[in-house]
C-alpha cells in the first residue's frame, strides 16, 4: 500500500462543523482569474517518487556540501558556497532524496537518453506522435531530446559548476548591494533563491529519479535554446513545439513544473493504473501527493445558473446517492459529466463494501453560493464532499480509498466529517 504526504485542507473549503449547527455564509468575494494557465498540466517541483516498486534507492540522506569544489576560490568564497548548497538543501528536508537510480531500472528513450521505464515507454509514445504530427502537418520542425535521466552525483558535479562559474558572478551586484554585503547571510539566501529557480538540489531533481526530461526544440533551421532567461523561455513558447506539447503532453502524463520557468522541461506522473491503490487513507492523506490545483486543474471562473456553462453540467439523480441539499435549491446534484461517472461508480462500491443499507452521501458538489475559497473546484461543479449515509466518521478512510479505486483524479480524507474529491475538466 502506498502512503501519501500528510497535508490538511488542499480543497480549499471551509472545515465542516457538525450537520446540527448551520455553517455562516461567507461574503460574496469577487473571483480573479486572469493570468491563467491549462494548470492540469502542471506539477509541483518536489520529486515524484517511483511508482510501483516504491523502493528506497538512498543509502545516504542528502548529498552534503563537504564535496564541493571551487578551484583558485578563496576560502570565504569557498565558505560562502558551502552556506548557499546548505539553505537549499534545508528546504528539502521533507522530501525524498533519490540517490543514483540502479541501471536495471532504467529503459533506454533513444539515443544515450534513458527514464525509469513506464517513463521511458512514455516518453517514446509522446516523440513518435509529435513526430507524426509534425510529418503530416508539413511542418519545417526537429524535436527531440537534450537531456534526461541524470544521477543524483551527476547533478551535484553541474550544480557546483553553475554556481562557481555563472551564478556566482550574475548576482554579484545585487548581493554586494545586501546587508553583511556579498558574501553575508542576505547575499547567500540571495544566491540561493536564484540557483533553486535554475537547477534542483542534487538528488531532488525529476532528472536524477529518472522521470523528466527536456525537449529539443529546432523550427524553420532555429536551435530554441533552453535557458533559463526571459528572453529564451519567452521565444520558446511560441513555437509550433510548445503549443503541441501544451495540448497533448497530458496524454501521455507527461506535465509542466508550474514553479520553474522551463518550457522544455516535462515531467512523468504515472496515472492511476500505475499505483499500488491504497485500501484506505489517514486522515489528511491525499492521492496523489500533488497538490489539488496542480492535478485537477484552475478554475476558469464560477458558474452560474442560465449561463451555457451551466446548461453543461450533469444532474445526477441517482437513487444510490443520498443528497444532503443544505441550501434546498438541488445545487448538489449538478456536476461536470465527469465527476457523475465518477460519483455513480463510487455509489456502487460503496453498496458492495458495507451493503444497500448504506449509501454514499453528498453534502457539497456546485456550489453557487460562495461556501468555499475563490479558487474552489466545487463552482465549477468539479468537487464534491462526502460521507456515508449512516455519517460513521470510522468510515471515512475507507471511503477515501474507495474514491482513489473508483477513479476520481484527487481525493483528500480532509477532516473527521467529510472526503473530498475533485476532477480535471
Amino acid at each position: 500500500m502506498i502512503r501519501y504526504q500528510n497535508i490538511n485542507n488542499f480543497s480549499k473549503s471551509k472545515p465542516r462543523p457538525k450537520e446540527v449547527i448551520k455553517k455562516p455564509r461567507r461574503e460574496k468575494t469577487a473571483l480573479n482569474f486572469s493570468g491563467r494557465t491549462h494548470a492540469f498540466n502542471y506539477l509541483p517541483p518536489e520529486v515524484v517518487r517511483p511508482f510501483s516498486e516504491m523502493a528506497t534507492y538512498a543509502t545516504q540522506q542528502s548529498l552534503g556540501s563537504s564535496g564541493l569544489t571551487w578551484p583558485g576560490a578563496t576560502p570565504e568564497q569557498l565558505t560562502f558556497l558551502k552556506r548557499v548548497y546548505d539553505i537549499n538543501l534545508a528546504r528539502k528536508a521533507n522530501q525524498t532524496f533519490v540517490n543514483d537510480v540502479p541501471a536495471n531500472e532504467l529503459a533506454p528513450v533513444e539515443g544515450r537518453f534513458k527514464l525509469r521505464t513506464n517513463a521511458a515507454q512514455a516518453a517514446i509514445n509522446m516523440l513518435q506522435a509529435i513526430r507524426a504530427e509534425i510529418t503530416s502537418a508539413g511542418k519545417n520542425v526537429e524535436v527531440g531530446l537534450s537531456s534526461a535521466y541524470r544521477s543524483a552525483s551527476h547533478q551535484f558535479t553541474i550544480w557546483n559548476d553553475l554556481v562557481t562559474n555563472q551564478y556566482y558572478s550574475a548576482t554579484r551586484t545585487e548581493r554586494e548591494a545586501l546587508q553583511g554585503g556579498a558574501h553575508g547571510d542576505a547575499a547567500a539566501s540571495h544566491l540561493a533563491a536564484y540557483t533553486r529557480a535554475r537547477i534542483a538540489t542534487p538528488g531532488y531533481s525529476n532528472h536524477n529519479n529518472g522521470l523528466a526530461i527536456d525537449i529539443k526544440n529546432i523550427q524553420d533551421g532555429k536551435l530554441y535554446r533552453n535557458k533559463t532567461n526571459t528572453q529564451a523561455t519567452t521565444a520558446w513558447r511560441t513555437t509550433w513545439v510548445w503549443d503541441w506539447l501544451d495540448a497533448n503532453a497530458a496524454t501521455y502524463n507527461f506535465y509542466q513544473n508550474l514553479q520553474i520557468d522551463e518550457p522544455w522541461h516535462w515531467v512523468y506522473r504515472p496515472s492511476s493504473t500505475d499505483l499500488s491503490l491504497p485500501e484506505t487513507l489517514n486522515l489528511g492523506e491525499h492521492v496523489p501527493k500533488e497538490k489539488e490545483l496542480d492535478v485537477v486543474g484552475r478554475i476558469s471562473g464560477k458558474i452560474l445558473r442560465g449561463t451555457p456553462e451551466f446548461d453543461a453540467l450533469v444532474k445526477n439523480d441517482n437513487a444510490k446517492i443520498i443528497f444532503k441539499d443544505e441550501e434546498g435549491t438541488g445545487a448538489d446534484r449538478y456536476m461536470t459529466s465527469k465527476m457523475n461517472e465518477k460519483l455513480n461508480a463510487l455509489a456502487d462500491l460503496v453498496i458492495q463494501e458495507w451493503g444497500p443499507e448504506i449509501k454514499l452521501r453528498l453534502t457539497e458538489a456546485w456550489d453557487e453560493n460562495n461556501e468555499h475559497a475563490t479558487s474552489s473546484v466545487h463552482y465549477e461543479g468539479r468537487g464534491a464532499d462526502l460521507t456515508t449515509s449512516d455519517r460513521d466518521g470510522n468510515k471515512l478512510g475507507r471511503l477515501a480509498g474507495l474514491a482513489v479505486l473508483a477513479g476520481f483524479d484527487w481525493v483528500l480524507y480532509e477532516d473527521k466529517y467529510h472526503v473530498h474529491v475533485s476532477m480535471k475538466k
